[in-house]
């Protein structure tokens, strides 16, 4: 390898309807952007599985499903929907992929065969609110564990970030958060450092965001961001905050001291942010 000074390096890419950035430190700059390039090859190949609209894909094949068949699905997706059983768990249901307004469907994990077996109802699988988060995580594993990468940033259209080590000169990543889709101004820069953000909100979202634990549920809050070790509960914690009640969510950061959370109520270019749990410490001051 180069004996050159680290520089951040910079490297995007078109996926899953967002920007996907790779933003690394290291000396090398051909190194460093093969690494890239070795994880937006991994965001492709995850992301063609996870979606619900393309032809062939995992999701797509456990969506047709018939109540007592079984289709054998990638690791990737089998551990993704693996977390979001789990993350489905911590929440007590605000946070549930087999669909909106209480869905009949339910659906059994089959570790031993890594498959997925339709018990009963007809299942409306949707990774949307966790699917970026669980990329981002893979990519990160992927720079850390194959290409001995330390200090990186990856995010996924800003509303999922994962940020190990630090940039150079600074103790993290500089982080700033806005309130996705609003035009109020950034809430604060704050720094990560071994953690993970996500962010949701109704300007972005829309009518998309919806209580799964009722037929008609609308979201509590404009918008959301969550704090946590991985993307993948930042991205679904940051969605399952939208439509619980503050004293759910506080709750929850109680029982879990590594999450935090921001909720702002009303619209997304007013009300007042309300800081909950394990928070950069700049949002604290």
């Amino acid at each position: 390898m180069s004996g050159a000074a680290p520089r951040v390096q910079t490297h995007s890419h078109e996926a899953m309807t967002s920007t996907f950035q790779v933003i690394l430190v290291h000396g090398d700059a051909d190194y460093a952007a093969r690494a890239a390039h070795a994880a937006f090859e991994r965001v492709d190949a995850i992301a063609a599985q996870l979606s619900r609209h393309r032809e062939g894909s995992d999701v797509a094949r456990v969506n047709r499903l018939r109540p007592g068949e079984l289709v054998r699905v990638a690791p990737d997706v089998f551990d993704c929907l693996r977390a979001a059983d789990d993350l489905g768990r911590r929440t007590h249901g605000a946070f549930d992929v087999l669909g909106i307004g209480g869905s009949n469907a339910l659906v059994e994990l089959i570790e031993a065969e890594v498959a997925v077996r339709l018990v009963e109802g007809r299942a409306d699988l949707d990774l949307g609110g966790i699917g970026k988060g669980w990329v981002v995580d893979r990519v990160a594993a992927l720079l850390r564990d194959e290409w001995e990468i330390d200090d990186f940033l990856v995010h996924a259209g800003h509303s999922s970030v994962r940020a190990l080590g630090s940039a150079p000169g600074r103790t993290g990543w500089p982080c700033r958060l806005r309130v996705p889709g609003a035009a109020r101004p950034p809430l604060c820069v704050c720094s990560l450092e071994d953690r993970a953000a996500g962010a949701s909100g109704t300007a972005t979202r829309g009518d998309h965001v919806r209580d799964p634990r009722a037929a008609s549920g609308e979201p509590r809050q404009a918008a959301t961001w969550a704090f946590a070790p991985t993307a993948t509960e930042a991205d679904a914690l940051a969605t399952a905050f939208m439509v619980m009640a503050p004293a759910s969510v506080e709750d929850l950061c109680r029982r879990e001291p590594a999450v935090g959370a921001i909720l702002v109520a009303g619209q997304p270019d007013g009300g007042t942010p309300r800081i909950l749990g394990a928070v950069p410490e700049e949002l604290r001051s």
